[in-house]
């Protein structure tokens, strides 16, 4: 008779050949085996195997398996002949599957479960500055967010962002006299009051106007963001269409335009058109 060879065996004499060993067993890198024995869980084997074949990283086997399985996305093996994949704690995440570590939350981001595939964004008005973060924080009372931040930067409805000379950047509340729409909008002044637009640091003098022609204006329009609020030269962010009524100009709106004459009972800049029949127009004014 002629022993059986490696990953092989035979478990009673035999005529022809040994038995192979199943996918899965191995025969123990020994000749001459009657059975063949299961690979450990964490290993596996191809058939007729003389030995079993450790899990990779990233990878895991139960008892007897013919191959190793990837770790699926939000859980991770961090050593070979890994039995069992490890769920991702809060705060990290794993994206795809065969992953040997798990990934921190980045800032403005967070993840408040186990054996997660992602981070969530930190919603508007929240925000978190570390990493790994299983929640994130409400923005203190005057401040606001876009979402995703790690910090709070923009000031919330009701207050607008003060630059000081210092450099520092704080939230304040908004004059009386005017509206703060928030995030990093100016003040707009109410209907009847005036602000220099020459620079932002002017933002929060709002003026009473004495004639009426303050017209007033939208907080959120584009022109009361901080970025364009010294663009004045740009017809679009025109200082005075956007805070004086039609025919007004100047600092309080205070001067009427050539073509517009001021009527005093109406506190108001007229069309020469429609005022040279009052006797108190004067000719010249209009280019009569």
């Amino acid at each position: 008779c002629r022993q059986c060879e490696y990953g092989k065996y035979a478990p009673q004499a035999l005529t022809g050949s040994c038995l192979e060993c199943s996918s899965g067993s191995h025969t123990n890198n020994q000749t001459k085996a009657t059975t063949c024995t299961a690979c450990d869980a964490g290993k596996y084997s191809n058939k007729s195997s003389v030995e079993c074949t450790s899990c990779s990283k990233g990878s895991h086997s139960s008892s007897g398996a013919s191959q190793c399985e990837l770790c699926p996305a939000g859980f991770y093996a961090p050593v070979i002949d890994s039995s069992s994949c490890t769920a991702c704690s809060a705060g990290t995440f794993t994206s795809s599957d065969g992953s040997s570590d798990c990934s921190s939350c980045l800032v403005g981001t967070y993840q408040g479960s186990t054996g997660q595939s992602s981070c969530f964004d930190c919603i508007a008005g929240t925000f978190t500055s570390a990493i790994g973060a299983v929640l994130c924080d409400n923005c203190p009372i005057q401040y606001d967010s876009v979402a995703g931040s790690a910090s709070c930067l923009l000031s919330a409805s009701g207050y607008f962002l003060f630059y000081g000379n210092d450099g520092n950047v704080t939230s304040e509340t908004c004059p009386g006299t005017a509206v703060c729409s928030g995030a990093d909008y100016a003040p707009a002044p109410m209907k009847g009051y005036w602000v220099d637009r020459s620079a932002y640091a002017y933002s929060w003098d709002i003026y009473e106007c004495p004639r009426d022609t303050c017209k007033g204006t939208e907080a959120s329009g584009a022109c009361w963001k901080h970025s364009s609020y010294n663009t004045s030269h740009n017809s679009h962010c025109d200082a005075d269409q956007l805070l004086c009524t039609t025919g007004a100009s100047g600092p309080l709106c205070g001067s009427c335009d050539v073509g517009y004459v001021y009527r005093g009972e109406t506190k108001s800049c007229s069309s020469c058109g429609n005022a040279k029949n009052f006797a108190y127009t004067v000719l010249g004014i209009c280019g009569f």
